[in-house]
């Protein structure tokens, strides 16, 4: 039995873009180091309830959301009964996070209905979650724009922890995200995305060194002093600096020539920065004010009705995190 004080809780826990690493040189002991961005939308609210035994699982992708509840039961120890509703979903493997936010909204569900004083750090770590980004935690915890300190090369102790959290600042409210979603192959995961990084060609420490400086000398200084710009200007080039980093595991800068096609349309549109988000097939346009955004939506549906399809939506940043309640 629990001595937990509640029999239900409720978590709504938001998409995340991944705006690339910093380092994928390794060459100081430290490799990777991440930068993101928590969505107000679309997100996973899921409401966990205690029942009497068994496990019933209803609403949005059900088959994914039992079997990763068995496996946070196990891990976590929870021994009683539960009944786990989903209202509303982040779409799977298309570079928005669904994966880590769904696995810490249930998890972090379960450990408060099972009083266990664990925190989404210890959690994701648990789960593997942070293998090589913490920007899922990151922004799961805290929201808002984050940079995570990479991961060790040379101590084990640390190789399934999250990175370290270095940067946590808020994004000005007026300043939106236009996220299309081609209908074409989804980005790697699971052992796939495992094997492209054990496989990728070192990285040069040129473009290590040019993605710390463009991070610390412009992309921060920017997103403090609420210029929006040169924000946009440094996120650019890091993410082709990224992009052609990791252009042998995915084919291309992108994830395919019609993500090309959506970002340069978005570019050309007004968009202050655009990419790829993860491994995609998501990309993004960032501009201040709907207005901007709205000529964006215009323009990229103009060249997906005419190629691949897909969906597109506009958000702002969430700059507080998943929300929790237990009443």
């Amino acid at each position: 039995m629990t001595n937990s004080d509640f029999d239900k809780v409720t978590i709504s826990a938001t998409a995340r873009l991944h705006l690339g690493f910093i380092d994928l040189h390794g060459g100081l002991g430290r490799i990777y180091g991440s930068l993101g961005v928590s969505l107000e939308r679309p997100e996973w609210e899921i409401k966990l309830r205690r029942i009497p035994k068994g496990l019933k699982v209803s609403g949005e992708q059900p088959i994914r959301v039992e079997s990763l509840t068995r496996k946070l039961v196990e891990v976590l120890g929870y021994t009683e009964g539960l009944e786990i509703i989903v209202k509303e979903s982040i779409p799977d493997h298309v570079g928005l996070g669904s994966g880590t936010q769904l696995a810490l909204a249930i998890g972090t569900g379960i450990s408060i209905l099972h009083d266990v004083q664990m925190s989404p750090y210890a959690i994701a770590s648990l789960l593997q979650r942070g293998a090589v980004s913490g920007v899922g935690t990151a922004t799961f915890v805290d929201g808002g724009f984050v940079v995570d300190g990479g991961k060790s090369t040379s101590r084990k102790d640390v190789k399934d922890s999250v990175p370290p959290l270095l940067v946590n600042y808020e994004v000005p409210n007026d300043w939106f995200f236009v996220v299309a979603i081609p209908k074409i192959a989804k980005g790697l995961s699971g052992e796939r995305e495992e094997r492209a990084f054990t496989t990728l060609p070192s990285a040069k420490p040129r473009q290590a060194q040019l993605t710390s400086r463009l991070v610390l000398m412009k992309l921060l200084p920017a997103l403090v002093e609420n210029d929006i710009e040169r924000f946009g200007e440094a996120l650019t080039r890091i993410q082709i600096l990224v992009g052609d980093a990791f252009a042998r595991a995915q084919g291309g800068r992108f994830a395919s020539p019609e993500v090309a096609d959506y970002v340069n349309a978005m570019l050309e549109a007004g968009a202050l920065g655009a990419g790829q988000s993860s491994w995609g097939p998501a990309c993004y346009g960032l501009v201040r004010g709907k207005k901007a955004a709205s000529k964006i939506e215009r323009t990229v549906s103009v060249v997906m009705d005419s190629a691949t399809g897909g969906s597109m939506f506009t958000s702002t940043v969430n700059n507080y995190g998943a929300r929790i309640s237990t009443t």
